[in-house]
């Protein structure tokens, strides 16, 4: 009998068998654990995710609701001026008139076609038309009202008008009037800039207006 036994030292014994058991039982736990830790991370950072987007969401819509709530409140505050604006103004509102006008056409005459157009031929034979004598449009004035407030000066300083150009719902405008016809200091109809001027009177309006008809009437009459 040898007093070297190679299987002696070569075969596990059941000691190291327990070892590795108890070796591949630990990894085998600790490969679970982190597997399971890991899992939970993936919930947890999903959880998170659905968080943000719904924290990013609902600072939108406060962000949102704060910004309605701003125009609210700065419309209410404009509305509220503008109301004690008009109130102010109230006392000082009057009706002044400018010149409005319009084209008007005669009654149709009986030598032309529906168009208006006369059609003829040239002496070298060419198809030709023209505009016929009824298809003259002449302007028509007449008096418009206007919106005015007034600033009274003293001193013997004229009054100041200002008359309302736009109205809308974030501001009134109104410009100074250019030119206002005083009927105690009255300019000749001719020297009046009817773009201009504002009357303060129906009355005198109506006149200027008849004398710029009689004066467009004029022209029309005139020989060519």
């Amino acid at each position: 009998m040898s007093y070297y036994d190679e299987d002696f030292y070569t075969e596990p014994c059941e000691f190291e068998e327990q070892i590795e058991e108890l070796k591949a039982a630990l990894a085998s736990s600790v490969q679970q654990k982190f597997l399971d830790e890991m899992d939970a991370l993936r919930k947890e950072n999903k959880s998170l995710r659905e968080f943000r987007d719904k924290k990013e969401a609902y600072e939108r819509e406060l962000a949102q609701v704060k910004q309605q709530y701003k125009t609210k409140m700065r419309d209410a505050e404009m509305n509220a001026d503008r109301k004690k604006l008009k109130d102010l103004l109230s006392g000082v509102s009057t009706i002044g008139y400018r010149v409005g006008y319009k084209y008007i056409q005669g009654p149709k005459c009986d030598k032309c076609e529906n168009d208006r157009k006369i059609h003829f031929t040239s002496p070298s034979g060419r198809k030709m038309k023209e505009d016929c004598l009824c298809a003259r449009r002449t302007v028509n004035y007449y008096p418009t009202e206007v919106s005015l407030v007034s600033f009274y000066a003293r001193d013997e300083v004229s009054s100041v008008y200002y008359e309302m150009k736009q109205e809308d719902r974030d501001c009134d405008r109104y410009d100074l009037c250019a030119e206002i016809y005083d009927h105690d200091k009255a300019k000749a109809f001719e020297e009046i800039n009817k773009y201009r001027v504002v009357f303060l009177e129906k009355e005198d309006c109506q006149r200027y207006c008849d004398w710029l008809n009689e004066v467009e009437a004029q022209k029309g009459s005139a020989p060519c």
